[in-house]
C-alpha cells in the first residue's frame, strides 16, 4: 500500500509545484477548481488495490479538501463498525499525513484537508475521516 500510495503522492507533490503558476498568474492550490485537476491526474491510475482489502477507487476535489474514494473489498457495511473503524483508522491516517513530507508540505502546510471516505464491497458508505492542517499542528 505505501509503495504505490506514496508514489503517486509524490507525483501529486510535484503537480503541486510545477502546475500552481499557469500561464503566468499563480492558482490558489485550495481551490476546487484546481484540487479537481490533481485529482483527475491521480483518476487516470485508479481503480487501484492498495493492499489485500483497500481498493483505491477515485479521487475528489473541493475547495479546500482531497478526497480519496476506498472500497472495502472483503466486506459488507452491515457487518462493519463505522466507530470502530475510525476510532483504529484516525490515529494511524493521521500520522501518516502529518509525518509524510509529500502529503504536509504539498496539501497540509498550504491548508487542504485529506479526507479518507471507506465504502463497502457494494460501495455503501462505511466512514469518512478528514485529516485537516489543524490535526498536524498548523
Amino acid at each position: 500500500m505505501n509503495n504505490k500510495r506514496g508514489i503517486f503522492i509524490a507525483v501529486i507533490a510535484v503537480m503541486l509545484f510545477s502546475v500552481a503558476v499557469s500561464n503566468g498568474r499563480a492558482q490558489d492550490v485550495t481551490s476546487g477548481k484546481y484540487l479537481s485537476e490533481i485529482a483527475s491526474e491521480l483518476n487516470k491510475n485508479l481503480p487501484m488495490m492498495v493492499d489485500k482489502e483497500t481498493e483505491w477507487i477515485s479521487t475528489a476535489g473541493l475547495d479546500g479538501v482531497i478526497i480519496y474514494n476506498y472500497r472495502l473489498v472483503n466486506y459488507n457495511a452491515a457487518d462493519l463498525s463505522s466507530a470502530e473503524l475510525v476510532k483504529s483508522a484516525r490515529p494511524m491516517l493521521t500520522n501518516a499525513v502529518c509525518s509524510t513530507p509529500e502529503t504536509r508540505d504539498s496539501f497540509i502546510k498550504k491548508g487542504i484537508s485529506m479526507r479518507y471516505v471507506y465504502n463497502d464491497k457494494n460501495r455503501v458508505h462505511v466512514a469518512s475521516i478528514e485529516i485537516t492542517p489543524k490535526d498536524c499542528g498548523f
